[in-house]
């Protein structure tokens, strides 16, 4: 697993979670009992973005970390995107 992949699919993530905010923000404006719930869901997915845009832009901190690690990470990085665009599906749906 070398670093690159893992600052690719981190920026990508980013990518994903900045159109799933839109799709939550939009979904907040037609369903506004949800606005509490989503306040909180929206504010989270923007520490992770902004986590995971540190990742990506600092992959030579990933050199260092044992093979083991990195799988780990790419592996969580690839479930959290498929649960984004779940979440960005369910959304669109309502």
């Amino acid at each position: 697993m070398d670093p690159l992949s893992i600052s690719v699919a981190a920026l990508a993530i980013a990518e994903t979670i900045a159109k799933t905010t839109s799709t939550v923000a939009g979904f907040v404006r037609t369903a506004r009992g949800a606005r509490q719930d989503l306040v909180v869901t929206s504010r989270q997915l923007g520490e992770l973005s902004f986590t995971l845009v540190l990742l990506g832009e600092n992959n030579k901190n990933t050199d260092t970390l044992p093979d083991s690690l990195r799988s780990q990470i790419q592996s969580i990085l690839e479930n959290c995107d498929a649960l984004l665009v779940e979440l960005g599906t369910v959304l669109d749906s309502y």
